[in-house]
């Protein structure tokens, strides 16, 4: 709360300062802050008990018909992975339960399709600590 009022005091004083000049150059500084402090939002809630109707059962069927279980590359498993999304399935256990009974391992296809990997990390704080805790600006006309 109290960088918050700091932060707020320091913009209040660059335009106090922005205000009083008169010439056509004006000078001030600015706080630059965190804009990501490396807490992540929390994923949205998985439909997990979400049971698929008949209809997207046999879409799941369809789009699995056209791969070979044994031999799925990287390829195969982002366009399933997109036919899926384009169909509106999202996933679930009963669509891991489809995929699996239809002979596929719904994991491996996740893992291939790049699907449930963590964010990058945030830079290091290294990173934010060599920059500046104030920046000099000038305005020209």
């Amino acid at each position: 709360m109290r960088k918050d009022l700091q932060q707020r005091s320091n913009f209040q004083r660059l335009a106090v300062t922005i205000d009083a000049e008169t010439s056509l150059s004006v000078k001030g500084y600015i706080m630059i802050s965190s804009v990501n402090s490396g807490a992540m939002p929390p994923p949205p809630p998985r439909s997990e008990g979400a049971t698929l109707t008949d209809d997207q059962t046999d879409t799941v069927n369809s789009i699995l018909s056209s791969y070979d279980a044994d031999n799925l590359t990287e390829s195969d498993a982002q366009e399933i992975a997109e036919q899926l999304k384009e169909a509106g399935i999202n996933p679930s256990k009963s669509l891991s339960s489809v995929m699996n009974e239809a002979g596929f391992d719904s994991k491996n296809i996740a893992e291939l399709a790049g699907l449930g990997k963590p964010p990058p990390p945030p830079p290091s704080d290294q990173t934010a600590q060599n920059l500046p805790d104030t920046a000099t600006f000038s305005v020209t006309a």
